[in-house]
């Protein structure tokens, strides 16, 4: 059987109709989801590993394509999973690659592991460059605004390798000041959060700079971080 279809058996194996309902109403998706817990991908994606380390390069992207190819939710995130946790394949990714990454991302699970856990540590490592955000940034569709956002959070998590990046994480920040979609507004709030204890200063004047233009939770959610480092409290 050809590895994806291993993959896809491996997870069946776990699926579960509440959790499936579940998942649909958390993050609603066209994809098929099988409703498996992400502990069971977690695992499902550590035993795929093993056989994606030893292919070539080439079939390692097979692999991948064909895992995006079913469809499914939880083939998606074990796909990007490979990637990131296969140093190679990550330090190795071509903007071309990275654009065949671009589907299924109609939900904000699968934009929150792709863009901080592959993308944004492509950007960070120079693999893509900052016109691939920023076009990302400006796209039409809200979720690939959002995934942007999400990239600069591995510029300045530091359990990514993220060392903080001021100039890269605002350019991404000030496309979407004004924007109101929901999506946007809290990866907005979040990419702002994760660069405040690098750079303080420069998050207060941002704020200070656009503040008739951000939205209320925004600026609820960052003043707070900066004034208490938590989200909330």
């Amino acid at each position: 059987m050809h590895l994806a279809g291993q993959i896809l058996s491996a997870l069946t194996l776990h699926a579960d109709p509440t959790r499936r309902a579940h998942s649909l109403e958390y993050a609603p998706t066209a994809l098929h989801v099988l409703g498996v817990t992400m502990p069971d991908v977690n695992a499902t994606t550590a035993e795929a590993l093993r056989a994606f380390k030893p292919l070539p390069p080439d079939a390692r992207w097979h692999l991948l394509h064909a895992l995006l190819d079913l469809e499914t939710f939880e083939t998606s995130l074990v796909a990007f999973d490979l990637i990131a946790r296969h140093r190679p394949t990550l330090e190795a990714l071509t903007p071309a690659q990275a654009r065949s990454l671009l589907r299924g991302l109609d939900n904000w699970v699968t934009v929150d592991t792709l863009g901080p856990r592959v993308l944004g540590p492509a950007w960070r490592l120079g693999r893509l460059d900052d016109a691939f955000a920023h076009d990302l940034a400006t796209h039409a569709d809200p979720f690939m605004r959002r995934l942007a956002l999400t990239m600069t959070v591995a510029l300045n998590l530091k359990s990514r390798g993220g060392h903080g990046d001021t100039p890269r994480t605002l350019a991404i920040a000030a496309t979407a000041v004004t924007d109101r979609h929901d999506l946007v507004v809290k990866a907005l709030s979040w990419a702002l959060r994760q660069l405040a204890p690098w750079d303080p200063s420069a998050v207060r004047a941002f704020l200070e700079a656009y503040a008739p233009q951000l939205a209320p939770r925004v600026l609820r959610e960052v003043r707070r971080k900066l004034e208490t480092g938590k989200k909330n409290g």
